[in-house]
């Protein structure tokens, strides 16, 4: 269910956006949830990458799964 609401978003996105080629939605660790890509682009490879820029960045991700649930977006005061 979930994971067909947000296929849906990413199909969506990329409807709408004439420039959008590829787009992925990706756990924390790097596992791909659902993803919107180009042939040649392998899922895995781009969660795998995701984790690591995200580890690198030293920071958690902005939006959380709770945040979604929510719908609240309100950027974290500090």
């Amino acid at each position: 269910m979930l994971k067909e609401v947000l296929n849906d978003a990413l199909n969506n996105l990329h409807a709408e956006s004439g420039a959008l080629t590829s787009s992925a939605i990706v756990s924390i660790d790097g596992l791909p949830i659902v993803s919107v890509l180009e042939r040649n682009i392998d899922s895995d490879r781009v969660g795998s990458l995701s984790a690591a820029l995200l580890s690198c960045s030293g920071r958690p991700p902005a939006c959380s799964l709770r945040q979604f649930q929510s719908n609240d977006f309100a950027r974290p005061a500090g």
